[in-house]
């Protein structure tokens, strides 16, 4: 099965994948997504929509999500898949699990094209309707890899949609952008981000949010900056926001903390 939403393919391939497990229609599963953009076409393309980065001379520091002076992102290549397993024939096995793919949500903004409502709205659905297929509340998550792109509209409506979703705890959940280490992956952004996340609970740490100096007032999360953040993390979610207004989130949980839950896993 191919998913094709833009920017959000690869969050809602492993949220396809995760729905096949519940409906029994398989027990292992290969999901992910890649893309390869850096081609004449596609960055005149990102060139035109005023997308892209125009800092050439300092490109190490060119995508900076959250910062007051970003001006776009930097598309990068790349792809991420998941090995996914049913939970119960995982254990069995005596496989190592890296974390327990808990939930997946989705929703469409019906606002522009290639911008994200200013309030969050249509992201704000998303975030809320994957913690609930998670069972998980606010306050069991400890890291959000964020979409994070960069450009002014995307992190000051995620911003909005964050702090909606998490009120008064916001301050307790670490947020980062890893594409500002590794650009935009576009349709691979997602599936290569869910495997961050994987990752950061795996090792207990999560990444920086890179070239963050100036802080945009308009962005005031709890930001991991100047340093990768080690601590335990229960919970774990993924933003992946595509063109055209889809918008995709997936809840990735501690292996520790699901034995006992219940109900169909991968």
């Amino acid at each position: 099965m191919a998913v094709h939403t833009a920017c959000a393919s690869g969050g809602q391939a492993l949220g396809t994948a995760l729905k096949l497990f519940r409906r029994g229609a398989v027990d292992f599963a290969l999901a992910g997504g890649f893309d390869s953009m850096v081609s004449p076409i596609g960055v005149s393309s990102f060139i035109l929509l005023s997308a892209l980065s125009t800092d050439n001379d300092t490109p190490q520091r060119a995508s900076r999500p959250f910062d007051i002076t970003r001006n776009g992102f930097v598309l990068g290549e790349g792809a991420g898949f998941l090995v996914l397993e049913e939970w119960e024939s995982a254990r069995r096995r005596g496989v190592r699990i890296y974390a327990e793919l808990a939930g997946d949500g989705n929703s469409l903004s019906s606002y522009r094209i290639t911008d994200s409502p200013p309030d969050g709205d249509g992201p704000i659905q998303a975030m809320r309707a994957a913690l609930a297929d998670a069972g998980a509340s606010t306050t069991d998550v400890d890291y959000l890899n964020a979409h994070g792109t960069s450009t002014g509209m995307n992190d000051r409506s995620e911003t909005a949609a964050i702090r909606a979703v998490f009120g008064a705890g916001v301050d307790k959940v670490s947020v980062s952008s890893t594409k500002s280490t590794m650009g935009h992956l576009i349709a691979a952004a997602g599936a290569v981000e869910g495997a961050v996340c994987a990752l950061a609970i795996h090792h207990g740490e999560m990444p920086v949010n890179a070239n963050l100096v100036d802080r945009d007032p308009e962005c005031d999360l709890n930001i991991v900056a100047g340093g990768p953040r080690r601590q335990k993390v229960r919970v774990a979610m993924s933003n992946s926001f595509g063109f055209g207004g889809s918008n995709s989130c997936i809840v990735l949980r501690h292996p520790a903390e699901v034995d006992g839950i219940g109900g169909e896993r991968a």
